[in-house]
C-alpha cells in the first residue's frame, strides 16, 4: 500500500532514487538488533528520501535516527516536538504508541519511557498509510484553502474517495486533490470549517469552483 498511496499522492511513479538502499535499510536493522515492521520497512525502501512524503509535516527518523527507548521502537516526531510516535519491537505489523518527550541535560529532549497505546487501536501499515495523507493534506501540498462545511457524503462528486476516518481526522481524495477536516467525537466538523490542499494551481480552481473554497 505504500506504493499505491505515494504514487497517488506525489501523481508519478515511484523511482529507485526515491527510497534508501537495502543495504543501508539492512545496516540499520543490524544496529537496531530486529527487523522492521514490513510496512515501515517498505516506506524507507520505496519513499525514505521523499521530503515532501517523510518530513513536510510529521518528520519520519532517518535510518541512523531510529531508537528503542523501553520496549518500543520511535520512528515519528510530531511537528511540534510534542511527542513521537512508536510501536512494539519485532512485530510485522505492530500496534502504534504515542510518546511523550522529557527533559534532558541543557537543550536536549528525549521520549519518556511511558508509551501510550493511541485512543482508537491503529495498527502500523493503517498508521503509516493515515500519515502519508495527512503530510500533504498539511503541507505537502503547495494549495490550500477552506470553506464552510457541507456535507460531504451527499455532496461531492463520486470521483472523491474517503481514504482516511480515524480518530477524528477525515480525508476525501481525488487526483492532485485532498478534502481534509476533523470533527467532534458527535461527527460534528470542528469549527464548521473544511479544507482543501492541492497539488496544482488548475485542480485548486476547479475544486474552488465546485465547492466555494477560498485560496489561503
Amino acid at each position: 500500500m505504500i506504493a499505491t498511496v505515494a504514487e497517488r499522492l506525489l501523481n508519478r511513479r515511484l523511482r529507485r532514487k526515491d527510497g534508501y538502499r537495502e543495504k543501508e535499510v539492512a545496516a540499520a536493522e543490524t544496529r537496531l538488533g530486529f527487523p522492521l515492521p514490513t510496512a515501515l520497512r517498505q516506506l524507507y525502501l520505496l519513499i525514505g528520501r521523499v521530503n515532501v512524503l517523510v518530513d513536510s509535516f510529521q518528520h519520519f527518523f532517518s535510518l541512523d535516527q531510529l531508537t528503542v527507548i523501553g520496549d518500543k521502537l520511535c520512528f515519528l516526531q510530531e511537528n511540534q516536538t510534542v511527542c513521537y510516535w512508536s510501536c512494539d519491537l519485532g512485530e510485522e505489523n505492530p500496534l502504534i504508541y504515542q510518546t511523550e518527550w522529557q527533559e534532558g541535560e541543557g537543550q536536549s529532549r528525549t521520549p519518556k519511557d511511558t508509551h501510550i497505546q493511541e485512543a482508537n487501536e491503529i495498527r502500523m501499515t493503517e498508521f503509516l498509510d493515515i500519515i502519508l495523507y495527512y503530510q500533504m493534506a498539511q503541507i505537502g501540498y503547495q494549495y490550500a484553502g477552506d470553506c464552510d462545511s457541507f456535507d460531504t457524503q451527499k455532496t461531492l462528486s463520486p470521483d472523491w474517495n474517503k481514504v482516511v476516518d480515524h480518530n477524528g481526522l477525515v480525508i476525501w481524495w481525488r487526483d492532485d486533490c485532498l478534502i481534509w477536516y476533523l470533527t467532534d467525537p458527535d461527527g460534528s466538523v470542528v469549527d464548521d470549517d473544511l479544507f482543501l490542499s492541492t497539488r496544482t494551481r488548475k485542480a485548486f480552481n476547479q475544486a474552488a469552483r465546485e465547492y466555494g473554497f477560498y485560496e489561503f
